[in-house]
């Protein structure tokens, strides 16, 4: 799925160098992220061997949007053994259910091509986590 995410090129770099190339972000470099539209491009370009933690970080961000929420929750079912994915999962699925995301960019789960289920779910995935967030 192709995002065209509008950030100046010195904050692309920073994510480059700090997320997407590193084997162990930190919390401080996480904290130095200031748009949803940053939050959403590590997301997007999450390295899956890396684990969840900024995954985790991103989802209780106040900067995480409805959109990048989805896009988390909806990859998340493509590694559904990794440690910790129910717990983000329930964590985007009741703060969607609460308002609590903002919709600042676009994402349509259908649309996704990056996403796989490769298991039936345990458990009734609910509605709101499958419409498109127009904005």
């Amino acid at each position: 799925m192709k995002m065209n995410i509008k950030m100046p090129k010195d904050r692309q770099e920073f994510i480059e160098a700090h997320f997407n190339g590193a084997d162990n972000p930190t919390r401080k470099d996480f904290e130095q992220l200031t748009t949803s539209a940053e939050l959403h491009y590590v997301a997007l370009n999450h390295n899956w061997d890396s684990g969840m933690e900024v995954l985790q970080w991103i989802a209780e961000s106040d900067l995480c949007d409805e959109a990048t929420a989805l896009m988390i929750f909806w990859r998340l079912r493509n590694y559904a053994n990794l440690y910790g994915i129910e717990e983000i999962s329930q964590e985007i699925i009741r703060r969607i259910e609460n308002n609590e995301y903002r919709e600042v960019l676009k994402y349509d789960p259908k649309e996704d091509t990056e996403i796989k289920i490769l298991r039936k779910e345990k458990w009734t995935i609910p509605y709101e986590m499958r419409k498109a967030v127009k904005r």
